[in-house]
């Protein structure tokens, strides 16, 4: 897999794939940048090189950095003393697990992240991640951590056939132990009525390919119909 930095996806819209090592193998992760206002929003922030964060400082200022859920905050802290200024959210509960983060902000449903008329999004509080999902309203772009994936070819090896074991190989899908992570069947009704109201054209994840498509929407979906 190559990492070239940071890149376009849209107009104001921006990712960095990077990889981190777990268990001795590379993983592929990504983090999104969405312009909202005068500055950025870096969700799901990774490793970073001196380069990557020029790259970023050349787009704009850092003004929020967002943990999606429990499990994407490994390099978190590093990205606030890059950018010490920025507001920082995270999921309710990232403090017992992690310790506190001195001015994190517990995402929920009334959370400003500055992002106007163009971001909406969906807390997911039903499920053990208790990851939050953004809609970048002008590119129609669902923006989500671990609630979807789409490994593919691009990936490294060993991740490539841990997870086409799984199923989750070759078309966007997410394991069959999420079933096990809901704990509240409403929510993730209410995840879908949300999805069905947003006309969906593109899903960025943190692993995996980036899919795009006009039935974006249905294919997020149908992955988690199958939960209900």
């Amino acid at each position: 897999m190559t990492m070239s930095g940071v890149r376009s996806v849209d107009r104001d819209i921006w990712v960095l794939d990077k990889y981190f090592v777990i268990s001795g193998c590379r993983a592929s992760v990504r983090m999104t940048i969405l312009r909202l206002g005068d500055g950025l929003l870096l969700y799901s922030p990774v490793e970073m090189t001196e380069g990557d964060r020029a790259g970023i400082d050349a787009l704009g200022p850092v003004r929020a950095i967002v943990a999606p859920n429990l499990y994407h905050h490994l390099f978190l802290r590093a990205a606030l003393e890059t950018w010490p200024d920025a507001r920082v959210f995270v999921p309710d509960g990232l403090d017992a697990k992690i310790g506190p983060i001195p001015g994190a902000e517990i995402m929920g449903p009334q959370t400003d992240f500055g992002g106007g008329d163009a971001l909406e999004f969906f807390v997911f509080a039903g499920h053990d991640l208790h990851e939050t999902l953004f809609w970048h309203v002008p590119t129609k772009t669902l923006v989500s951590s671990d609630l979807i994936y789409n490994y593919s070819e691009d990936q490294y090896p060993a991740e490539k056939m841990f997870f086409r074991c799984l199923g989750c190989y070759g078309s966007p899908n997410v394991p069959f132990y999420h079933r096990f992570a809901i704990r509240d069947r409403a929510s993730l009704q209410k995840l879908m009525e949300w999805i069905r109201e947003h006309e969906i054209s593109r899903l960025i994840m943190s692993h995996g390919r980036i899919y795009e498509g006009e039935d974006a929407g249905a294919v997020f979906a149908k992955v988690w119909n199958r939960f209900r």
